[in-house]
């Protein structure tokens, strides 16, 4: 009880467990003093400002729910309580006063609670810690908040500093909770999807100290990177350049280019920074292992992985032998850099671009994928003002005091980040953090603030021995070819215990995926995946082809069953009824809104023929006889009287006749869909009589099996007598189509 052994014990875990030791202070005997007690040891009395000594007792609480924070928590007796009631509380204890904490690590062994996660001690008047361990904060039931009675009275600015850090932690830890409901079936599904990338490519502990005292600049997408980058291009040799995922766009061209970008959002708009890239084949990707799975294309060969957090399906694939080095991250992939960074052995490690607030009220910098939303805005007739006003009325207006000591709008997210830099920064020894970025809200203690040209001017020239050894780390621990059968083996693995493992990663998600989600994502991992670019970035394996009723619907839903529903764009583009072919300047398709196609594995639906002609993929359609196609047509729109055209059908009360004499479905095939279109360039044309063999010419193109089950088998046998004549009589007006459909199944590949 209250040895100097039992303090330097506990002393030795906080800083294992908490990563840092604690900030211990003798006692203060002008504001607390410790008597001697029979009982206890020692009891405290805390002075008032009337100079009268008070007993300064334990805090007190009957309740122990999964989370406590105790404000004042003293010597620590009401973690005895806890103990002695067999709670599974877990406890953050902030002590305003470093001498009270000293006698509390005094008193007893904590070890097992430091150690088990359950207790973590934020000391005042800085609290440090407490944005790393909000991740630990349990909100699945709102917490409880214990301030001491005695604190509160006699020392209420004390105790409202505490206060405000305990609201904030669970404050962030409710974001947490709400980003895990959000992001954990992307990370889960996405990280199995990935396999195929992760056992083949490098780990990112591979990095772990290959640039000893080499300097770093970590790059964000800031505001301030616009005048940032010419001195970063000027200086670019001088130092491992990292820049966030958002910033590869920018930094190439305004001239720099990074050695190592960085992904750790599963998103699939973060994707796009990465994706459709041009001339980075000597950049290398440290990433996330669950990364939307577009984002890993461009870098063949180049990419480190990891993961953030031990989240699943990590524990189980740790157990079938696939480790990956952890990188911390804090709702930013600024974080991760930073973090990788300090890996790299790196020294000083310089931010660039990394204001953290709007400056100049601008919320990035010019040249990222964002570029082309706010042009939306402005071809839609709005200013650019306009525009960003649009897009500040949607976020959370807070302001504080920038590096320059004006004020600037920032958000609570961004406040956040701003707290895990800081507060690693002042916890890391034996390396320089400087601030280039030149405005925004990143100062503060563990951080000094210069200029690119006075960080990085005397460094000597790095040459190409960065890349080099990116190359030779790579090298040692990238798996010489693609770990085919360890995929396969783990898939395997996963299949035989299906049942109690999707039970836990369902869990994970907090039950926001389905054991048929988390089988597909299996099924895409098993089979080998290929995308092709093209010039406008657009990535894709497959553009399909359908004409209405063509027979495409079962096609459609075997491809969203493999590559995933996000995958596949579904373009569906109407017929014009009020189309004549003597109309050059329209195909007979209303013209339909927009799409980004740089997140699509698959493009599929009705559309002309050559609308995506310049994505370099396999292109593929099916054809059905003319009378046949029209038929069914016509009896679908019948059943849609409420659709553009079963409505145009009803209000001119259309027979099949008259439906196959409008121009758009009367040249449907040669002067709609295929008008122009060299159907030679077509790798694969399903028609009815060789459908199967057809269908499975598609699945080799994708290196799978597709199971696909035609529509209308067996066409224009056993027709009813009363039919006959109808289609004599729809054979004379589709003629011209007729001979198209005949001349393309005598001469298809």
């Amino acid at each position: 009880m209250f040895s100097e052994a039992v303090l330097a014990a506990n002393v030795a875990v906080v800083e294992r467990t908490q990563g840092q030791a604690p900030p211990l202070a003798p006692l203060d005997p002008e504001r607390v003093r410790a008597l001697p007690d029979a009982t206890a040891g020692i009891r405290l009395e805390l002075r008032t400002q009337s100079g009268d000594w008070i007993p300064l007792d334990e805090p007190a609480t009957t309740e122990f729910p999964p989370q406590l924070f105790v404000i004042g928590p003293v010597l620590g007796t009401i973690l005895d309580k806890i103990e002695r009631a067999s709670a599974a509380t877990r406890v953050i204890a902030l002590e305003p006063d470093p001498g009270v904490a000293a006698l509390m690590m005094a008193r007893r062994d904590w070890a097992r609670w430091f150690e088990s996660g359950r207790l973590r001690l934020l000391i005042g008047p800085d609290y440090q810690g407490a944005a790393t361990f909000s991740r630990l904060v349990n909100v699945t039931r709102a917490p409880l908040v214990v301030e001491h009675p005695v604190l509160a009275a006699h020392r209420p600015a004390h105790v409202a500093a505490a206060r405000r850090v305990a609201r904030q932690m669970i404050a962030d830890a409710e974001k947490n909770l709400e980003a895990r409901r959000k992001f954990a079936g992307r990370y889960l599904l996405q990280t199995l999807a990935n396999l195929p990338v992760i056992t083949r490519e490098a780990d990112a502990g591979a990095l772990d100290g290959v640039f000893p005292g080499v300097p770093a600049v970590v790059v964000g997408a800031g505001p301030s990177l616009d005048e940032n980058l010419p001195a970063l291009a000027a200086l670019q040799d001088r130092a491992v350049i990292i820049g966030a995922d958002t910033t590869l766009r920018p930094l190439t061209k305004g001239g720099v280019r990074p050695h190592i970008v960085a992904g750790v959002d599963p998103g699939e708009l973060n994707a796009r920074h990465l994706a459709g890239v041009e001339d980075i084949d000597d950049v290398h990707l440290v990433a996330e292992g669950s990364l939307n799975p577009i984002a890993f294309e461009g870098f063949g060969g180049r990419t480190f992985t990891f993961k953030v957090s031990n989240h699943e399906p990590w524990p189980w694939l740790e157990t079938h032998g696939l480790t990956r080095t952890t990188l911390r991250a804090w709702g930013s992939v600024v974080t991760s850099a930073f973090d990788l960074a300090l890996r790299l052995g790196c020294n000083p490690i310089v931010f660039a671009g990394l204001d953290l607030a709007y400056t100049g009220m601008r919320p990035y910098c010019r040249g990222t994928v964002y570029d082309a939303q706010w042009q939306q805005g402005i071809d839609a007739g709005f200013t650019l003002q306009q525009v960003m006003d649009n897009y500040f009325a949607q976020l959370p207006d807070v302001r504080i005091k920038d590096l320059h000591g004006a004020e600037v709008r920032t958000t609570p997210a961004m406040m956040a980040f701003r707290s895990w830099l800081l507060e690693h920064s002042a916890a890391t020894r034996n390396r320089t953090i400087v601030n280039a970025t030149g405005g925004g809200t990143l100062y503060g203690p563990g951080v000094r603030q210069s200029t690119l040209h006075d960080v990085l001017g005397g460094a000597p020239p790095l040459g190409g021995q960065v890349r080099e050894r990116l190359v030779v780390a790579h090298r040692a621990s990238a798996a010489p070819v693609s770990l085919r059968g360890d995929v396969d083996r783990l898939l395997d693995a996963a299949a035989r215990q299906s049942s109690s493992l999707f039970k836990g990663w369902r869990e994970f998600t907090l039950d926001t995926v389905s054991d048929a989600q988390i089988t597909k994502a299996l099924k895409r991992s098993r089979a080998p995946r290929r995308y092709h670019s093209s010039p406008g970035g657009a990535v894709a394996t497959l553009v399909c082809v359908q004409v209405p009723q063509g027979g495409g619907l079962s096609l459609l839903l075997a491809l969203q069953g493999y590559f995933g529903d996000e995958a596949v764009l579904v373009d569906h583009q109407l017929l014009d009824p009020s189309w004549s072919p003597a109309d050059a300047s329209a195909a007979g398709l209303v013209p339909g809104a927009p799409v980004d196609l740089r997140d699509k594995a698959v493009i599929h639906g009705h559309f002309h023929g050559g609308k995506y002609r310049d994505i370099d993929a396999p292109r593929v359609t099916l054809i059905r006889h003319p009378v046949d196609r029209l038929l069914s047509h016509y009896r679908f729109e019948l059943g849609q009287p409420h659709g553009p055209m079963g409505a145009f059908i009803a209000r001119h009360r259309m027979s099949a006749l008259d439906f196959a004499k409008i121009p758009a479905i009367r040249h449907i095939y040669n002067g709609v869909f295929f008008k122009d279109v060299d159907m030679r360039s077509f790798d694969v044309i399903v028609g009815p009589d060789t459908y199967d063999a057809d269908i499975a010419r598609i699945g080799k193109l994708l290196g799978t099996r597709l199971d696909v089950r035609q529509e209308h088998p067996r066409e224009g046998t056993q027709i009813p007598a009363r039919e006959l004549e109808l289609r004599r009589q729809l054979a004379d007006i589709l003629d011209e189509d007729i001979r198209f459909y005949q001349d393309v199944i005598a001469t298809r590949r």
